[in-house]
């Protein structure tokens, strides 16, 4: 697979973290546009402000819903990708991941990591610690990976609820969601996507959950996917009264395109017959670093201290039989 321009992943930002950045990821700023205003993490200091605007392309060019990003999360970003495609190359496959959340292409030595005990990711103390010891060291292994599927999905969350059941549960503090909303969202599908209807049944009442909007897709599924969570959500926004609704609550359109991402990948694989690989899911615990990890720079260095570190134990081996 020629990989220049063949694949773009945008990783999401609403803070300062590690910048990942190099020809494969590009580092996306989410809500832009009311960057400054009160998010559920408080308020952007000036410094944290001007750190995101020098290093992160922003959400809210061309034609965008950046304002809208205290509603719909992440997905700022890719309504910017699919109405601003030609910005980052044209790409053959176009994927998302999160400052903290990652897929993780090359699964060695996984087992040695614990799972996070609530979202079931592999818990990794820094990025370093991730791409330093399971981090693919050529980014032609991730290209040749993920020509051989037309989806790539972290691992499905296994629940002891249905999807419809978890969702509805999620009433309770600290999320405060309204089950309602997402009633109303069947209700569109079943009105307007009579063609996803037969998949949303079968998603909905099976215990194995799609989370996190970390996903890669070919240009055509993603198009289509754009197409169905948009005209859904949208029209679901502009009738939906925030008024009351707490920080958390509002974010509750943000929670169910989890799960119509769900319904998207069951039609397209059970019904249509795409193929798809889940991949393990990174969570990231310390991001709070002003740095850029350019992975190629950074496994090089790896290199170069592993092998010092061999010079010294040699060295140190010779002088003792040496002295004996």
């Amino acid at each position: 697979m020629n990989k220049e321009n063949k694949v773009k992943i945008l990783i999401a930002y609403h803070k300062p973290s590690v910048l990942l950045k190099n020809e494969l990821y590009i580092p996306i700023h989410v809500g832009r546009s009311v960057a400054t205003q009160k998010s559920k993490d408080g308020l952007l200091t000036k410094k944290d402000y001007k750190w995101l605007m020098k290093n992160l392309v922003g959400d809210d060019t061309g034609e965008n819903i950046s304002l809208l990003n205290r509603y719909l999360c992440e997905l700022t970003a890719l309504y910017w990708a699919w109405k601003n495609y030609d910005k980052i190359g044209n790409p053959d496959y176009i994927g998302l991941m999160h400052y903290r959340r990652h897929l993780i292409f090359n699964a060695k030595d996984i087992k040695d990591f614990k799972k996070h005990r609530i979202f079931d990711c592999y818990k990794f103390a820094d990025f370093r610690d991730l791409y330093g010891k399971n981090g693919c060291e050529e980014l032609d292994d991730i290209y040749n990976l993920i020509s051989k599927y037309d989806i790539i999905h972290a691992e499905t969350i296994k629940h002891t609820q249905t999807v419809r059941e978890q969702f509805a549960g999620l009433k309770r503090v600290p999320f405060c969601l309204n089950p309602k909303i997402f009633d109303n969202v069947i209700f569109r599908i079943k009105r307007d996507k009579p063609e996803y209807v037969p998949a949303m049944e079968l998603y909905l009442e099976q215990k194995q959950h799609y989370w996190f909007n970390c996903f890669i897709m070919s240009k055509e599924l993603f198009f289509e996917y754009a197409d169905f969570v948009f005209d859904i959500l949208l029209k679901e926004h502009e009738v939906i009264n925030y008024e009351n609704y707490s920080v958390s609550a509002k974010r509750c359109l943000g929670f169910i395109s989890e799960r119509l991402l769900g319904i998207f990948i069951t039609k397209k694989v059970i019904f249509d017959g795409k193929t798809i690989k889940h991949l393990p899911l990174a969570f990231i615990e310390n991001t709070d670093k002003y740095q850029t990890l350019y992975f190629k720079k950074f496994l090089n260095k790896l290199k170069i201290l592993i092998n010092k570190i061999k010079r010294v134990n040699f060295l140190i081996k010779y002088i003792l039989v040496t002295l004996d």
